[in-house]
């Protein structure tokens, strides 16, 4: 729909501004393929800001790679993708694969930090999520993975109360939570970390991570306590504090929101998409911190996630959802497996688990 409407007033160029954020291969592939006949087709000329670069290297016939406001290297597409320094900017060097797991060290207990039982939720009469279980231990990361529409971020919304509850149970760290508000939730241990980071884009990173502070009920010295730790967890953060978060890049503003999300120190985090909109070169730096994070603030992460290569990499185990259900359960290969048969079910028959080796534009072009 926004791909039409940019088209309404008969534009001869289009501006693109990641076009293919949180879209799975099947919905990727449609919206490369519309995009390569409107330039045909429309006589378009098409500017592509993106951070796949499956995508940029299929679909561009001239590629300009950028890091920190300046120009790393321009040329034909082909050309860029050999290039050394655009491994560099994207990888920190030679690629590194994120699609297997990394030897992650096993943190967690057998205690229970969050408990799902026959959970149904949605938005007014409207069922979303359907008799969905499932548990996470204390210091471990499980993910919630699965297409667009399947339910993740309603589920995450449900546990964090900002969705009807329609039955079934909910226990945080054994304390039936179901019927509670957001912050109450907060203030027993529950904290979300919402797709599409939503910072206060004119203040300072400092001050956002304050105004969550406020939010939590802490005094002001307890704000400044909690800040100078989370510096220690995430000193990036502490580097960019004077900085206005709309300023930052995509990487800098996902740490400052998870950070913010740690100001009440929770004691279980609900995180959405985190990887949307990120270089592999974020994604590097991000992983660790998040591993990290599970023996330095004794937290469990509930991780939801498009991009299962990063999710495997994280994740003790993960949950495959369809249609607001929980269709699996299992470790990387079984959760790949599941995916690849649920994404064969879908209309698209080119669906897979993961994007395909690089395209050629014939791959895009309607037949």
């Amino acid at each position: 729909v926004e791909l039409a409407r940019s088209l309404v007033g008969r534009s001869t160029v289009l501006l693109l501004d990641e076009p293919f954020a949180g879209l799975t291969s099947a919905e990727i592939w449609k919206i490369a393929r519309a995009i390569t006949a409107l330039a045909r087709d429309l006589n378009l000329a098409v500017l592509l800001i993106e951070h796949n670069l499956n995508e940029v290297f299929a679909l561009s016939d001239e590629v300009t790679v950028l890091d920190r406001g300046m120009v790393v290297a321009t040329g034909p597409a082909a050309a860029i993708a050999e290039s050394s320094d655009v491994r560099r900017v994207f990888f920190g060097g030679d690629p590194i694969s994120l699609s297997t797991a990394d030897g992650k060290a096993d943190t967690s207990s057998d205690e229970t930090a969050l408990l799902v039982q026959g959970l149904n939720a949605g938005y007014g009469r409207l069922q979303i999520i359907r008799d969905v279980s499932f548990r996470l231990k204390r210091r471990e990361i499980v993910g919630l993975v699965g297409v667009n529409g399947a339910g993740k971020s309603t589920l995450l919304r449900a546990l964090s109360g900002h969705a009807r509850v329609m039955g079934g149970v909910v226990e945080l760290r054994g304390v039936p939570v179901q019927a509670r508000s957001g912050p109450e939730l907060v203030r027993l241990g529950l904290s979300m970390v919402p797709e599409g980071r939503h910072l206060f884009t004119s203040l300072t990173a400092e001050d956002n991570l304050r105004l969550a502070g406020l939010a939590a009920g802490l005094g002001e010295r307890d704000i400044r306590q909690r800040i100078d730790v989370l510096y220690g967890v995430f000193p990036q953060v502490a580097q960019l504090r004077a900085r206005l978060a709309g300023t930052l890049s995509g990487g800098q503003q996902q740490a400052v929101t998870i950070a913010r999300a740690l100001m009440c120190k929770p004691s279980v985090l609900l995180l959405d998409e985190p990887s949307v909109g990120l270089s592999t070169l974020a994604l590097e730096a991000l992983a660790p911190q998040l591993v990290n994070l599970l023996e330095q603030e004794d937290i469990s992460i509930l991780l939801v996630e498009q991009n299962l290569g990063f999710a495997s990499r994280l994740c003790d185990r993960s949950y495959l959802m369809d249609s607001g259900r929980i269709i699996e359960e299992g470790q990387a290969n079984t959760i790949k497996l599941a995916w690849e048969a649920a994404n064969k079910r879908a209309s698209n028959p080119r669906a897979t688990f993961a994007p395909a080796a690089r395209w050629t534009l014939a791959d895009c072009v309607p037949n």
